[in-house]
């Protein structure tokens, strides 16, 4: 493998040359401002200070991504140099480190290097990453491109991955963007809701089924096992399994062969696995609610995906980039009124409740060009201190009940407040409000039924 190196840094020189020397690398130390080709690198380490100018590294990377296989760039940034290496992770390049490395991590990146990786940065997977980017990964906010970083290094392994972050954060986007920019971005990518999977229809829907396996089954069907093939299958709300199908799915991950239910053959699996939660899985571990081994497996690369209201930055670009998808044309613009009252809210349903709030607004505003804060949801209108203290925000657990009983009860009020909340969002609206909430409307309805001491529909 050879390399073209741009750094000053003495020690950091020193460190890449014995190294590469080490792996039979072939290594170029050159001034920054001779990289004027990358045409037969493999790989280039650019180091980038605050007092430089950007258009050298900017031109290196135009100019990698022009070539048939493109050279493969990681930038090294001064420590504490946050904004240079956010504008470094946005601008395209291979991996960002910040200089010196930290003891290993030079190493690290040589390996995955030699490992092959490169052609994750082709130009189809560049168009397909630049594609999502336009329309779903919308933010510059750090907790945002650390997020984006972690997505990039997880489409160079196999690892399987467990996204975690709260309700309508984006999790789906996110795995598609891994997909896209993996090897297996012509394959088949699937998405299932855990949460609505229950009992044998759990099994058949992830692993098929044969004619005669229960009531109702006509014919062989296959699961999603089989239908990604060597694509990538996406387990949304993973938390939500059921135990026995928790089961299943552990046997199909460690052994890669699996059999639909009511057959005994054995079928292999060769697609990749990224699941979703917005619970605390090692808490319900220690509950009893999820098996440890299969969360030791399905959490080789864990990425957090930030709430809403940890992208303070991101909201306004997030705005306008659904104005642009709903509005059709036209030109919309927000007033003042309506602006404070987005930016003060805290999002419960975060980038999915930002959507739908614009949307509404749309809808609301009718033949005007200007959206104005009655066009908002009213929950947005009322504002974060007045649904604080709304009477449907305390968690209520009557005196005197066992460990167990009180946790239920608990989690029956919380259910209450957040159930609650979603239908005043969406106007009393079950269906939309159990779209938001990722569950079918029945589920919804019974779980609503159960917080107001109801029975199931």
């Amino acid at each position: 493998m050879k390399i073209v190196a741009a750094i000053d840094h003495d020690r950091v020189r020193q460190q890449l040359a014995g190294l590469a020397e080490r792996a039979s690398m072939e290594v170029a130390f050159v001034p920054q401002v001779a990289v004027h080709d990358l045409t037969g690198f493999d790989a280039a380490f650019l180091e980038w200070r605050e007092e430089e100018s950007a258009e050298p590294l900017m031109e290196a990377l135009r100019m990698s991504a022009r070539l048939e296989r493109p050279t493969r760039i990681v930038v090294l940034v001064p420590k504490g140099a946050h904004k240079l290496f956010r504008r470094a992770v946005a601008s395209g390049a291979w991996d960002v480190l910040y200089s010196p490395p930290e003891q290993g991590e030079l190493e690290a990146e040589l390996e995955e290097l030699a490992a092959g990786s490169g052609e994750l940065l082709d130009p189809e997977a560049r168009q397909q990453f630049d594609q999502i980017r336009e329309t779903s990964l919308v933010g510059v906010s750090a907790p945002f491109l650390a997020c984006l970083e972690r997505v990039r290094k997880a489409a160079r392994s196999d690892a399987n991955v467990l996204l975690v972050g709260p309700t309508g954060s984006g999790k789906e986007v996110m795995a598609h963007a891994i997909h896209a920019l993996s090897r297996r971005r012509a394959e088949r990518f699937g998405a299932v809701n855990s949460a609505n999977l229950e009992g044998h229809l759990a099994v058949s829907e992830l692993f098929g089924h044969v004619k005669g396996a229960f009531t109702g089954a006509e014919k062989n069907t296959d699961g999603w096992f089989t239908a990604v093939g060597a694509g990538t299958l996406f387990l949304d709300e993973i938390g939500n399994l059921e135990p026995a199908t928790q089961v299943k799915l552990l046997r199909a991950i460690e052994q890669r062969t699996f059999n639909r239910l009511g057959d005994t053959t054995e079928l292999p699996f060769h697609g990749r696995l990224i699941c979703a939660t917005w619970k605390d899985l090692n808490a319900a571990v220690k509950e009893g609610g999820f098996r440890e081994d299969l969360l030791a497996r399905i959490d080789q690369y864990r990425i957090e995906v930030p709430p809403l209201r940890d992208r303070p930055g991101d909201l306004r670009l997030l705005l306008w980039r659904f104005v642009e998808k709903h509005s059709r044309g036209r030109k919309v613009d927000f007033s003042q009124t309506a602006m404070d009252a987005l930016e003060r809210y805290d999002y419960p349903l975060n980038v999915r409740g930002l959507e739908s709030a614009v949307q509404t607004a749309i809808t609301n505003m009718g033949n005007r060009t200007i959206i104005l804060s009655q066009d908002l949801p009213r929950a947005i209108q009322l504002g974060p201190s007045v649904e604080q203290q709304e009477p449907d925000c305390a968690i209520r657990i009557p005196a005197g009940l066992p460990y167990k009983e009180a946790r239920d009860a608990a989690l029956i009020s919380v259910d209450g407040i957040y159930l609650n909340r979603l239908l005043r969002v969406h106007n009393g609206n079950q269906s939309a409000a159990a779209d938001a909430a990722g569950v079918d409307r029945k589920t919804f309805a019974e779980r609503l039924a159960r917080t107001k001491g109801g029975q199931k529909p």
